[in-house]
């Protein structure tokens, strides 16, 4: 299983913006961190890089890769992505656009696309026979590149992925060798949310979504917790006037509960990134680096939390006591995040923090046992499994530590794992 890092709580800035809560309101800010999952930097780049890595042996290349950033607007329509002359054939020309191009006069800030762009150019490096970074109409041709490959750090809205695939999808050239399936679209993510990924997908360029991990929200909790944490949100931070439009959950509505290294989305409930008169954010103007002081949750605390998240408070005890099956740790939790609807495996990995490829894994296994049935629904077999375990009880700690160094047998023979 994945373990992820995660913020320190003894950290002095952390302690600074619970002080701002109330009351009862501060142990319900304290699970909105806990359900806040922190990717570091090395995580980030090792999984967008191993995705990128294992496009040829899945897909027929050579790929283009593109990096997402905001593309320039005529009348609310994208700009087209290639140069494109005006006259009858309208045949695509030139070169490629450029990875890192600021839209804002005077003020030239490099947010993800430069961490994304610098590793589009080390796969370039190392593999250029396949990649190509960036590439025009004029190299797709002579390369005969096969795959529009389009690379970001997160989905949210699925707006300014699907702004970049109109641009390119504008141009004449591009439709022209679609419908001939010459090209074809992917765009790869380390993670999406349920509507920016449904929102991508339905582009008319049908580009095939592959992702790490599906993001966690305030949707993807339980629905008690989510209208709990809902409130909090819109009751502290920055007035809707102060955040300058941005919703209670961040742009969208979205309430996504992830931070980068790089930084915070602004998807994210807006008093985690936006200051207002009365209020400091942790993460102000979604910068992380006050609060990247992390820690790594020990494996047993970490299924444990997963757990509780999903309402299995008894199995979650039995977790934090190293009293599951061996090797039940994934299972366990798939099963417990399929209990309700949508039963798809991205949204299961947002529910457990498992990344989709162990979650199919899981699905797979738990299929082939009997407790999967149609629609990845839980059959009566597996409601009976997890209810044997929520009648097993952890041990209670012993008063009397006795020497270390004899040997008891509890067995003779090993134990059967259901969840193995």
């Amino acid at each position: 299983m994945q373990e992820y890092m995660e913020l320190d709580p003894n950290d002095h800035v952390l302690k600074g913006w619970f002080d701002q809560f109330e009351g009862e309101d501060r142990n319900i800010a304290s699970e909105l961190i806990e359900n806040l999952l922190y990717v570091d930097a090395d995580e980030f780049q090792s999984r967008t890089l191993q995705m990128l890595r294992n496009l040829p042996n899945t897909h027929q290349g050579p790929f283009g890769l593109y990096v997402e950033r905001k593309v320039r607007r005529y009348n609310a329509i994208p700009n087209r992505l290639f140069k494109e002359p005006k006259r009858k054939s309208r045949r695509s020309i030139g070169g490629g656009p450029r990875p890192v191009d600021s839209t804002h006069a005077g003020r030239h800030e490099v947010g993800s696309e430069g961490l994304i762009a610098q590793l589009c150019t080390q796969i370039q490096r190392e593999n250029p026979a396949q990649f190509f970074n960036h590439p025009g109409p004029n190299a797709m041709r002579r390369e005969r590149i096969r795959h529009f490959v389009f690379v970001t750090d997160f989905i949210g809205t699925g707006n300014q992925v699907s702004d970049y695939l109109e641009a390119a999808w504008r141009n004449a050239s591009t439709k022209s060798w679609v419908s001939g399936r010459f090209l074809r679209f992917i765009v790869v993510c380390y993670s999406a949310t349920e509507e920016g990924r449904k929102k991508v997908r339905e582009h008319k360029c049908h580009p095939e979504v592959l992702e790490h991990l599906g993001a966690p929200t305030l949707r993807s909790l339980a629905p008690y917790k989510r209208s709990e944490l809902r409130r909090l949100c819109e009751r502290y931070g920055p007035t809707y006037s102060e955040a300058k439009g941005i919703p209670a959950l961040g742009y969208g509505d979205c309430g996504a509960l992830i931070a980068f290294a790089h930084g915070v989305p602004n998807n994210a409930p807006r008093l985690l990134f936006k200051r207002g008169r009365k209020w400091e954010p942790l993460f102000p103007a979604r910068v992380t680096s006050a609060v990247q002081r992390s820690r790594r949750q020990a494996r047993q605390a970490s299924i444990s939390r997963r757990l509780n998240r999903l309402a299995e408070k008894r199995i979650a005890r039995l977790a934090a006591a190293q009293r599951l099956p061996t090797g039940s740790d994934e299972t366990l939790l798939v099963l417990a995040a399929l209990k309700r609807r949508p039963r798809t495996a991205e949204t299961v990995s947002s529910r457990t923090e498992l990344p989709i490829v162990e979650v199919n894994a899981a699905i797979e296994r738990a299929r082939a046992a009997g407790w999967i049935g149609e629609s990845n629904r839980l059959t009566q077999r597996a409601y009976q499994e997890l209810e044997v375990l929520r009648e097993k009880r952890a041990p209670k700690p012993s008063r009397f530590i006795g020497k270390s160094g004899y040997y008891v047998p509890q067995s003779l023979r090993a134990q059967v794992d259901q969840f193995s």
